[in-house]
């Protein structure tokens, strides 16, 4: 019983000390301007409260969960659609940063290394979520820091039929500061696309004992 009590007053003193602040899930869903696709409030995929982010660009967007302490950057050429709106999941994917005219979507997270130090984490993944109004496969998507690729996620650059959807997650990674990157639209390959429908960064490895590692 004493114990018990020991614990729920040590998590009720963190809450109030400030220390729980952040999700161990944080996601951004891009282009939420496409009618009725926006995220906020939505659970989905581990993510219990998506950020939106409006428009082909945008600059210091905090991200839900982190306590402000992370902000995402992003450009595009434009913004698209494709499916339909009825589900959460639906809801992630329908609006996404374009690739007209060949132009490459880029998100930059910043904060990173803050949020990780206030969840007791030691790195986190990248999870990439895209979309197409037609299914010609994807581009592989750079995961950049201080300008040098530090991970890429693979995509299948196939030619199946109709609109596509794919998911895939980066390795394991704990820079402060991150580009994701999508590779160039590839027209010599069936016309991969190079178009990015939302990010969700994932807190793994926690620090159990406080020394950092």
């Amino acid at each position: 019983m004493r114990k018990m009590f020991a614990l729920c007053f040590v998590l009720m003193l963190a809450v109030v000390s400030g220390t729980a602040v952040a999700d161990l899930n944080i996601g951004v869903n891009m282009a939420s301007d496409q009618d009725g696709s926006t995220m906020a409030g939505e659970s989905y995929d581990g993510v219990s409260n998506w950020t939106d982010a409006t428009g082909a660009s945008g600059t210091g967007l905090t991200v839900a969960g982190t306590g402000s302490m992370v902000t995402v950057d992003w450009t595009s050429a434009g913004t698209w659609r494709a499916g339909d709106t009825s589900t959460p999941e639906n809801k992630l994917y329908y609006g996404y940063l374009d690739d007209a005219g060949g132009a490459t979507p880029e998100l930059t997270f910043s904060g990173l290394s803050a949020w990780l130090a206030a969840e007791g984490m030691t790195g986190y993944k990248v999870r990439v979520y895209r979309n197409t109004d037609w299914g010609n496969g994807f581009t592989d998507t750079d995961i950049l820091s201080g300008g040098s690729v530090i991970d890429v996620i693979a995509f299948d650059d196939g030619l199946p039929s109709g609109p596509m959807r794919a998911v895939n997650d980066s390795g394991a990674l704990s820079a402060d500061m991150i580009t994701i990157d999508p590779q160039a639209r590839d027209f010599s390959n069936g016309d991969s696309r190079a178009t990015l429908a939302g990010v969700q960064i994932i807190g793994v490895g926690m620090d159990t004992d406080g020394d950092g590692i």
